[in-house]
C-alpha cells in the first residue's frame, strides 16, 4: 500500500489548504471517483468504509458544496480509528468494521471500501452487511490489493507470501506499521462473496497496471492459458450447474487484466 501525501482545500470557502494523508495509491482513488460520479445526478448519501485521513471524502465533499448539496445527512466515513481523520467538514464515526455496522437498512444509497476489506477478520460478512444498508439499486465500490498478479504469483511460489502480505501480526498497534493485510483473497473470492451477498451486476476493473508484472505475466501466459482451460473443462464435467453459476468470473482468473493490475476494483448493485 503505497502512502503519499497530496494537498486537499479544505473548508466550505476554500480558503485553507490542508495536506491529507492518503494511504490508498493515487490511481485508484481517481479510478473509484470516475466510477462515483456518473451516479451523482443528485445529493446519494455515500459511506465511505475504512475512510482513514478522509481523502476521498474530502473531494466528495467540496464536489457538494459546489452544486449546493448539503454534506451533512449525505456523507459519513467511518473508521475504528480516527485519530487521523483531516476532513473535519465531512461527518465521521468511529466504527468496527469486524462487527456488524449500526446503521439501519437501507441506509446508504453508495458505500465505498478502498483498500479495506482486506483488512476485516469477515469480509464475507461485512459484504453482507453493506448489502444490509444499501438502499435497493444502491451499489457497492470496492477495491482490493490484488494477489493475483504474476509477481504476487512468483512471491507465493518462492515465499509463501503474497505480494503486500507478510505473515500477519495480532498484535493491533503493528497493524499499521506491518500493513495489517490479513485476507488475500483472489478475484473469484471477492466475486463469490459480492454474489452470495445478494449483489448483481458484479463488475471488475483495474487501477494500474505493474510493469514488472507485465513481464511476468508474458512469460506465463502459455502456463495459465493451458491451466484455464484445463480447469474450466474440469469443472463442467464435475457439476455443470456451478460452471454456469461461474461462468463470468473465471475467464477473469487468468486474464491479461488480473495477470497485471496492481489492485482490483469491484462494482455491484444491490436488486
Amino acid at each position: 500500500m503505497a502512502d503519499t501525501l497530496d494537498k486537499v482545500t479544505s473548508g466550505p470557502d476554500g480558503a485553507a489548504n490542508k495536506a491529507i494523508e492518503k494511504a490508498s495509491h493515487a490511481v485508484t482513488n481517481r479510478r473509484i471517483r470516475q466510477l462515483v460520479d456518473p451516479m451523482l445526478t443528485r445529493p446519494l448519501r455515500v459511506l465511505d468504509v475504512g475512510c482513514g485521513s478522509g481523502y476521498f471524502l474530502s473531494g466528495l465533499g467540496r464536489t457538494y458544496r459546489e452544486r449546493g448539496w448539503p454534506v451533512e445527512g449525505n456523507l459519513l466515513g467511518i473508521d475504528i480509528d480516527l485519530s487521523s481523520y483531516a476532513a473535519p467538514d465531512v461527518p465521521s464515526q468511529q466504527v468496527d468494521i469486524n462487527r456488524p455496522l449500526p446503521f439501519a437498512d437501507q441506509s446508504f444509497d453508495i458505500v465505498l471500501a478502498i483498500e479495506v476489506f482486506e483488512h476485516s477478520r469477515a469480509p464475507y460478512l461485512l459484504m453482507q452487511e453493506v448489502f444490509r444498508i444499501l438502499a435497493p439499486g444502491g451499489r457497492v465500490i470496492v477495491s482490493v490489493p490484488n494477489v493475483m498478479h504474476a509477481l504476487s504469483r512468483l512471491s507465493y511460489l518462492m515465499t509463501g507470501h503474497y505480494y503486500m502480505y507478510p505473515t500477519p501480526t495480532a498484535v493491533p498497534a503493528n497493524a499499521g506499521r506491518l500493513m495489517g493485510h490479513i485476507e488475500p483473497l483472489p478475484l473469484q473470492y471477492w466475486h463469490y462473496g459480492l454474489r452470495y451477498a445478494g449483489f448483481t451486476d458484479i463488475a471488475c476493473t483495474i487501477d494500474r497496471r505493474k510493469k514488472g508484472a507485465i513481464f511476468a505475466a508474458a512469460l506465463l501466459k502459455p502456463l495459465t492459458m493451458l491451466g484455464s482451460a484445463r480447469y474450466a473443462r474440469r469443472i463442467k464435467k464435475y457439476d455443470e450447474a456451478l460452471a454456469d453459476e461461474v461462468r463470468d468470473v473465471l475467464p477473469s482468473v487468468n486474464s491479461f487484466d488480473t495477470l497485471t493490475a496492481r489492485s482490483l476494483i469491484f462494482s455491484a448493485r444491490k436488486p
